[in-house]
């Protein structure tokens, strides 16, 4: 939606009863966007909706306020105009509190120009929403509309019947505290120490008492004790309650600095839920960015008790459930917080209640609610401020019952599962009332979870994981990247999944009519494949050749009068078996001694893999020479240890076959073409070209605009997985600075720059192999392994100056070939995590699945279909968006949500310009790679260290960029103009004829002609309706069209 208007609402203060009767009254809707020469948003805010003297500051990074600029501190800079500052008091998320001696919106507009600032605001006033009921009815459960009506109420009962809770989930409940010596509370509630945040003539950190009633009684309504022969009864009695105080004895309201305070203590004792019985009418940026900030909590805010609309006032903390504007600055929807209306006893929206669709998500009961109080042992009470607690205890029994759902999850149960009412058809979002039972029963009788077999563990390359649940029809969905299996981005399964690679499958039960079930995890790690000896020795004569262990056969000649010889040998695998001469299989290591005849005596010794699949066999032939004149002295056989008794020695096993091809050659243009050997036991066809091949290579390449290329064509050859292809270190060394090396295989195209390895001789580097292969993963799609070795050994090369192109053969299925730009490339860490590869594509017209990236390791293709929930609105980015974040360029700003009409911060636009052009470069720390105002480990600093170095971008001034600020579209032409010259896609950008058909052509800054010229003649913008508005901020949505208009031309280049 669009601006919204943030009215000043009058709302319902609690307790006192001379306050029975009052009219809410409404003021004037307030002007602030009309207000810009007052310079902030607060200028129609009337003081008494803030608390006087008092502003809080944001300040950017998150860095103290002093010694920022030019060695003044905050306060002086401040003084210096005027304005007499003194921080009181630190606040979670980088804020602070300041006393100030000025008015406090003169304050507030002063200081946020202020550089150092992020922000600064007024600390909000909030007013609790419930009211006493004037006719108390007995203290017993008949008296509890709320928990049991059949039909308006919330079935507690019924509820009761799968749990009622459990001590470990916490529900905090900021409020104006709570009776804690009440005996339907006092075993229902956390530890206090720390609970106070308002400072009085008693105040007591440690105690927070409650004389309002207020707290008491939403605390009851959640937890109060059950079947204890008193009182009344709370809707989940086995939680427990964090009581926060955050409202001074005596006043009407609390103020923001309180509630703030509350969210991360909250926060930090583990709630789950956090009850938010209050309201206030302006958008309070810091409350929204500490509610942002811990989407593991379910937060409930109170709808408000002025009986209007809050679509057309504004209640907060209730309507961060849309989204909202407020000062030229986007809120996105929050997907963790659920906003509650009052209903009554007959089944309408209560008279006083605020509604709202879509601001408001139910209703639960709010008239007449009967509770705990601190006045009096028991009161009835009326507000949203009541149907909130009900809400925040329906929330609890769920995470009682799994502790591992999502806020998302959570509200979705309850808003699911809720009963709709006729009566709240236009009054609510989804038109329902809460019913705690049907939402209980649900999750209880969720489709049973997934089980594996084998469940976990060390396995064999290859050995099949089957997936199963006892839940009748249901489907499973799994992941293997890190991501929960829900149905839109998980793979179905239908068969055994093949362990390829070290990899944790994450696997959900889906069944009609049922709740999904837990996520099962399963990890599982490769049994190492080693098949090798990493020591050999016999104790008389000597290996030939001398042991190497690539080397299988040798020979060892003896005098005649050695009649035995001890053979000793070490597997590279402590895991791995070995046996000698077919003896008793042993781990690690064998030793034996084995009697010797004249003549030959093969021995063997064979290593088997830890996986029991890859051996190896390693002969020896000892020769024993005959004895003087002749004669043959054959001695007594020397006995053997006994980890290895003698057997006889078995037929000598054939070597690993190799077969022998022709040497490579140079043909036209510098093309070399080396006929691979194939090892038949490892499945490798591997060829080396010699340095004198590469050098008449290169003096036969021709030259292009790119410089030389040099072909290496490896043929095919039958049984080979793997193809491997060795240089020596100094042809790489001799390679022009501007060559490129591409090497074709079957399985694959490798392109790399030829100063990509950087090897030196003088290091001690003789010869690289690079090798590519290609297998089939679990979802039916290659999985590629890129290796280096150096000398033999792996190598782990990485170089962000000088990435690689790969190309591998793909054939899609019907369902790819229907929509191939769903078709991405994964990145399989060490921990078999997946991480996507933006730049990784398919090309109908190679068949090819292409990607670049800076360092070796194993990828996989894979298809993804990402969508989200708010995209209805702009159908004309739908399929840019879900394209580029199926590929990880972008994403959303929650799971379900985009926010496709919120303004791009520079930054963020920095991250998704470089992943659609597949940039990299190595960024040096300090002050030369990174701009003051990036802070270290923020998830944009690459990003933006990419862009300066490679000149995309310069800064705002003074070594900063201004990360946190909306771009504008000219900025975005110009940032995207550099990158595409950079990365070779488009010319040069020239001022041209094309910017005089816009009509707003002269508003278009000098520095950003040329560039928005060159993108309009390549394509890529369009204007709107005649108009290019180069000074308006970009959104999301236009962001995401823009690059997905480039990605679909643009092309690696190989």
């Amino acid at each position: 939606m669009g601006k919204r208007r943030f009215g000043r609402i009058a709302v319902w203060t609690i307790v006192f009863s001379m306050l029975l009767g009052m009219t809410a009254a409404m003021a004037a809707p307030n002007t602030a966007y009309a207000a810009e020469e007052a310079g902030t948003v607060w200028a129609g805010l009337s003081d008494t909706e803030y608390v006087p003297g008092e502003v809080i500051v944001k300040f950017k990074e998150q860095r103290s306020a002093r010694g920022l600029m030019s060695g003044l501190s905050f306060e002086s800079t401040a003084e210096q105009a005027g304005i007499e500052l003194n921080q009181t008091q630190q606040l979670a998320n980088g804020a602070a509190v300041y006393e100030t001696g000025g008015e406090v919106l003169e304050t507030v507009a002063a200081l946020q120009d202020d550089p150092r600032v992020e922000y600064v605001q007024p600390n909000f006033i909030y007013r609790l929403t419930g009211f006493p009921d004037d006719a108390p009815d007995d203290a017993d459960w008949a008296a509890q509309w709320g928990m049991h009506t059949d039909t308006y109420g919330v079935n507690a009962l019924e509820a009761w019947t799968y749990t009622t809770g459990n001590p470990d989930i916490i529900v905090a409940v900021i409020d104006s505290g709570v009776n804690y010596d009440h005996p339907d509370l006092q075993g229902q509630l956390t530890e206090l120490n720390g609970t106070n945040f308002v400072p009085n003539a008693n105040y007591n950190v440690n105690q927070p008492m409650d004389t309002d009633n207020h707290g008491s009684h939403v605390s009851g309504i959640i937890a109060a004790a059950a079947n204890n022969g008193i009182g009344i009864a709370g809707i989940a009695p086995s939680v427990r309650i964090l009581p926060i105080k955050a409202k001074e004895d005596g006043n009407a309201y609390m103020d923001g600095v309180a509630i703030y305070e509350g969210i991360a203590l909250a926060a930090a004792r583990g709630a789950k839920v956090v009850n938010m019985s209050f309201g206030g009418g302006f958008l309070d940026r810091l409350m929204y960015e500490l509610i942002r900030d811990h989407p593991d909590i379910t937060f409930v805010a109170a709808a408000g008790n002025d009986g209007m609309d809050n679509g057309e006032f504004s209640v907060f903390p209730a309507n961060f459930t849309v989204y909202n504007e407020q000062g030229g600055i986007s809120y996105p929807a929050l997907p963790n917080i659920v906003s509650v209306a009052a209903l009554n006893s007959v089944g309408n929206l209560a008279g006083f209640s605020n509604y709202g669709k879509p601001e408001i998500y139910m209703t639960a009961p709010g008239d007449g609610i009967r509770s705990t109080c601190a006045s009096t042992p028991y009161c009835n009470m009326n507000g949203t401020s009541m149907a909130a607690p009900f809400v925040s205890g329906a929330a609890a029994l769920l995470y009682a019952l799994d502790d591992s759902l999502t806020p998302a999850e959570v509200i979705g149960l309850l808003i699911d599962r809720a009963t709709p009412l006729a009566s709240l058809t236009d009054k609510t979002k989804f038109g329902s009332t809460l019913n705690s039972a049907a939402s209980v029963a649900y999750l209880a009788n969720r489709a049973s979870a997934a089980t594996a077999s084998p469940e976990s563990g060390a396995v064999s390359r290859g050995t099949p994981v089957a997936l199963s649940t006892d839940t009748e029809n249901a489907d499973i969905y799994y992941t293997v990247d890190g991501s929960e299996p829900t149905e839109v981005n998980g793979f179905r399964y239908e068969g055994p999944i093949a362990v390829e690679t070290p990899v944790t499958i994450r696997a959900r039960a889906y069944a009609n009519g049922k709740f999904h079930s837990k996520t099962s995890s399963f990890a599982y790690t490769l049994r190492s494949d080693t098949a090798s000896l990493s020591a050999l020795s016999v104790s008389a004569g000597a290996l030939s050749p001398a042991f190497a262990p690539e080397e299988t056969e040798y020979t060892v000649d003896v005098a005649n009068d050695v009649n035995a010889i001890e053979v000793t040998a070490e597997a590279s695998d402590s895991n791995a078996a070995l046996q000698l001469n077919g003896g008793a299989s042993v781990t690690g290591s064998v030793y034996g001694s084995i009697a010797l005849e004249v003549g030959n005596n093969p021995i063997k010794v064979k290593v088997t893999a830890e996986d029991g699949i890859a051996a190896a066999t390693y002969n020896i032939t000892v020769n024993r020479a005959e004895a003087d004149g002749g004669e043959t002295v054959t001695p007594p056989p020397t006995p053997t240890t006994p980890s290895t008794p003698s057997t006889p020695s078995a037929p000598s096993t054939p070597p690993s076959k190799t077969t022998s091809e022709p040497a490579p050659s140079v043909g036209p243009g510098g093309t070399i073409t080396a006929p691979p050997k194939l090892d038949s036991q490892t499945g490798t066809a591997a060829a080396e070209i010699d340095a004198a091949t590469m050098s008449e290579a290169i003096g036969q390449a021709e030259s292009g605009s790119g410089g030389k290329i040099i072909e290496i064509e490896i043929p095919a050859i039958d049984g080979a997985r793997t193809y491997e292809t060795t240089l020596s270190a100094s042809s790489l060394a001799a390679l022009p600075a501007d060559t490129r090396l591409r090497l074709r295989t079957p399985a694959g195209t490798l392109t790399l720059p030829g100063n990509a390895l950087n090897l030196r001789t003088s290091d001690g580097a003789s010869k690289a192999a690079w090798s590519i292969s290609l297998e089939e993963h679990s979802g039916g799609r290659p999985e590629i392994r890129l290796q280096l070795k150096v000398n033999s050994l792996p190598y782990a090369w990485s170089n962000e100056d000088a990435p690689m192109t790969i190309s591998i053969p793909y054939s899609p299925t019907a369902e790819e070939r229907a929509d191939p730009e769903r078709l991405v490339i994964r990145y399989i860490d060490k921990d078999g995590q997946a991480i996507a590869v933006p730049s990784g594509r398919y090309d109908s017209s190679t068949g090819t699945v292409t990607f670049s990236v800076t360092h070796f390791g194993d990828y996989a293709v894979a298809y993804v279909r990402r969508s989200f929930d708010d995209l209805e609105g702009v159908n004309w980015a739908r399929k840019p968006i879900e394209v580029l974040a199926s590929k990880g360029i972008v994403n959303g700003t929650s799971a379900q949500s985009y926010s496709p009409h919120a303004q791009v911060r520079r930054a963020d636009f920095l991250v998704m310009l470089v992943k659609a052009l597949g940039l990299s470069a190595s960024v040096e720390g300090g002050a030369d790679g990174r701009f003051d105002d990036v802070p270290q480990g923020a998830y944009y600093e690459q990003a933006i260290g990419i862009a300066k170095k490679l000149g995309i971008v310069t800064g705002t001034g003074s070594n900063l960029f201004s990360p946190g600020q909306p771009i504008s579209r000219q900025d975005m032409f110009v940032m995207t103009a550099k990158a595409l010259a950079i990365a070779g896609g488009e010319g040069s950008a020239e001022e041209s004829s094309e910017l005089s058909a816009f009509s707003d052509a002269n508003d278009i800054a000098g520095y950003a002609r040329p560039s928005l010229a060159l993108l309009i003649r390549e394509g890529y913008v369009a204007g709107d309706k005649g108009k290019l508005n180069p000074r308006s901020s970009t959104t999301r949505a236009e962001a995401a069209v823009m690059l997905y208009r480039i990605y679909s031309t643009y092309r690696l280049h190989e």
